[in-house]
């Protein structure tokens, strides 16, 4: 996934800091999408969480905090949007 090389700096420092995981989603087609992620030591092992996942916003934490950052029609066509 093409994103600046700082981003991953930025998940290792937040991980670094916190000791927990770090991770970065963004929409693709209504969907989430995990594009980069640094798992942290004191963070339950999520198996399914892994850079590549593409799954329902409303399925995720992440998803949900994004979904709610919309304005209400962009919102709500992510909510309508086909599988």
């Amino acid at each position: 996934f093409e994103q600046p090389p700082e981003v991953h700096e930025v998940l290792r420092h937040l991980t670094a800091m916190t000791h927990r995981t770090a991770y970065l989603g963004r929409f693709v087609s209504g969907r989430i999408l995990i594009t980069d992620l640094v798992e942290g030591p004191e963070s339950p092992y999520l198996e399914d969480l892994e850079v590549g996942l593409n799954v329902a916003a409303h399925a995720t934490v992440i998803g949900k905090v994004l979904l709610a950052s919309l304005p209400r029609p962009r919102s709500a066509s992510c909510r309508r949007a086909p599988r």
